[in-house]
């Protein structure tokens, strides 16, 4: 009979490479209760899986020196393709808009995408079996 590896097993083996080999913090989410927050993350909802402060955090860190406003607006024109110079409002704005476009591009109860949102996602070239 074959051994399989489980799903959770594959997932253990990567967070203790990236724990141990890469120095990331890794932070165990899970409560016996899949709605309450209260699980040391600090975010508003457990559908949030980017944490956009640890995000903002790294690119700071990661450019030392540089001005906040000058990195945001960089982020957010490498996420969006945007090769002109946006304005620090600008930038705030898209950014606050692609947090909220992320937050809401997943239905409340089954995890499928927004049909609004849809239409903005890529869809996957399929290969032709002719």
């Amino acid at each position: 009979m074959p051994n399989f590896i489980s799903e959770d097993e594959i997932e253990r083996a990567i967070l203790k490479l990236l724990k141990e080999q890469f120095g990331y913090d890794v932070l165990n989410c899970s409560t016996s209760d899949s709605a309450d927050l209260n699980d040391r993350s600090g975010r508003a909802d457990k559908r949030n899986v980017i944490f956009a402060d640890h995000l903002k955090d790294a690119a700071l860190r990661y450019n030392k020196g540089m001005p906040e406003p000058v990195i945001v607006e960089a982020m957010v024109r490498r996420i969006l393709g945007i090769r002109h110079v946006l304005s620090p409002d600008s930038a705030d704005a898209l950014a606050l808009a692609l947090c909220h476009a992320h937050h809401q591009s997943f239905s409340e109860a089954s995890g499928r995408i927004n049909p609004l949102l849809a239409a903005q996602i890529p869809k996957p070239k399929v290969k032709s079996t002719k």
